[in-house]
């Protein structure tokens, strides 16, 4: 017997196996897309949050503080803003740091030893995310409102004591 054509089994197995490359294909081309979306706004919030940090470096450090904050500051706790048509919230967070190289609080009488700044951009959207920078920033005269600076002095014997 001689056929010409195909069967309706050939067909829908045919199809069947098309439908699954094509479906593979679709969700590599979807996980693409949120894969460069994600790179770029991840891209200009670290931008964003180590411009911030910059600016921070470059204020005297008795201004390095957030509005209504401890340590009070010039900087805003919260802003917002736009870029490349998607908006960016970065919030500051600035706090007093007592390091335990000169003793812990209450033994330590002056427990603001530096301030440490944490800066978080986050973005919304179908690919929302989160960038987190920190850092610290010491005085330049270490413990003290006074001017001056801190002197260290190691004294050794002649057997090294």
């Amino acid at each position: 017997m001689n056929q010409k054509g195909l069967t309706l089994i050939e067909i829908l197995v045919g199809s069947g196996l098309m439908l699954i490359v094509f479906s593979g294909i679709l969700s590599v081309y979807v996980f693409s897309l949120k894969v460069i979306s994600q790179s770029q706004s991840r891209v200009v919030a670290t931008a964003l949050a180590n411009q911030k940090i910059e600016a921070i470096r470059n204020l005297p450090y008795n201004n390095v503080g957030t509005i209504g904050g401890v340590p009070a500051g010039l900087l805003p706790q919260t802003e917002n803003v736009s870029r490349n048509g998607s908006l960016y919230a970065i919030k500051t967070i600035i706090v007093f740091i007592d390091d335990p190289f000169d003793g812990i609080s209450p033994i330590d009488t002056l427990p603001t030893d530096y301030k440490r700044i944490k800066v978080k951009v986050s973005w919304q959207g179908r690919f929302g995310g989160d960038v987190v920078l920190i850092t610290d920033i010491a005085p330049k005269n270490i413990e003290t409102a006074a001017g001056g600076c801190t002197l260290v002095l190691s004294v050794f014997d002649a057997m090294g004591i």
